[in-house]
């Protein structure tokens, strides 16, 4: 297992990387040019934090509906209307579920430490080919799963649906120390959801905003006024991702595995709505799987 390349150097990648310690990271964008994930990062469990040895902190999580004036219970009316602002279709959506909850919480330099760990392995400016896919290397790609679709000729593949979303920041301050989101469903805002992690306000929108749109997130979270002047503002090109065809989805997957030797994994490789702790399951997947077909080779030299 030691001719290994991950492509892709997200969240994703670099956890694998940790993972699989002597693998080679491909990123395509420049170091210089490589944005950071500035949406909301909570985590399930500890998985990430052991795989990573970076260490969390465990919080408890409330959260709530706002439908303009007050908040609501979950019904379908809102769960619909949610569904349909962020990704334009109706489909089962996390705002059903405003249960307190445990989470862990990554430090706020978690991908520089990320980066720094892997500082010596990540190959930046470096795109990978899939149609040119090497012969004796496998590959674990992070890659969207629509563009190795496309780059490896796949003539079935279906319409891939991914909107963007707007990320505002805002530090509010020492006197903060809660962790609470509030989903915003209906059309009065472009705003979807907002959460407070720590003392930091993170704002996630459809489109861009405008002063008049961070009035329910002022009356929801009972704060002074949220000024757009006062925000750190980034877009994150996949931010929410429509469900493709299962049989398609599934087979394709196999496919690569089978046919290249490429093993996809992550919410954009394997094109479904998971967590970042579930990259480390699948990656447990992935090294049973590389140590099959390594065995499997070795018996095929041998005979």
């Amino acid at each position: 297992m030691n001719n290994i390349t991950i492509v892709g150097a997200g969240l994703t990648g670099m956890i694998a990387a940790h993972i699989f310690p002597q693998a080679r990271v491909l990123e395509a964008t420049p170091e210089a040019e490589l944005g950071q994930h500035r949406a909301l990062l909570r985590f399930r469990s500890e998985v990430v934090s052991e795989a990573t040895g970076i260490p969390f902190r465990a919080v408890t999580v409330r959260k709530g509906i706002w439908d303009g004036n007050r908040f609501i219970e979950p019904n379908i009316c809102a769960a619909n209307s949610y569904s349909m602002k962020c990704t334009g279709k109706i489909l089962p959506r996390s705002v059903w579920n405003v249960d307190a909850c445990h989470r862990w919480i990554a430090p706020m330099n978690f991908i520089q430490q990320l980066r720094e760990n892997l500082s010596s392995r990540v190959e930046y400016g470096t795109p990978f080919n899939f149609k040119a896919l090497p012969t004796a290397a496998s590959v674990i790609s992070t890659v969207p799963m629509g563009i190795v679709a496309k780059q490896v000729g796949e003539q079935a593949a279906p319409t891939f649906s991914f909107n963007p979303i707007k990320v505002y920041r805002l530090d509010l301050g020492t006197g903060c120390d809660v962790h609470q989101t509030v989903y915003f469903p209906f059309v009065d805002t472009l705003v979807y959801r907002a959460s407070i992690t720590g003392s930091t306000l993170i704002i996630e929108a459809v489109d861009d905003l405008q002063q008049g749109d961070l009035v329910s997130v002022q009356l929801a979270f009972g704060l002074g006024p949220v000024r757009l002047n006062q925000c750190e503002i980034s877009s994150q090109r996949y931010g929410k991702i429509a469900p493709i065809d299962e049989a398609f989805r599934r087979g394709f997957i196999y496919r690569l595995s089978d046919q290249f030797g490429v093993y996809s994994l992550g919410r954009f490789g394997t094109w479904r709505n998971i967590l970042l702790d579930d990259v480390v399951h699948d990656c447990a997947v992935i090294k049973r799987l590389l140590l099959a077909d390594s065995y499997a080779r070795g018996r095929a030299r041998a005979v």
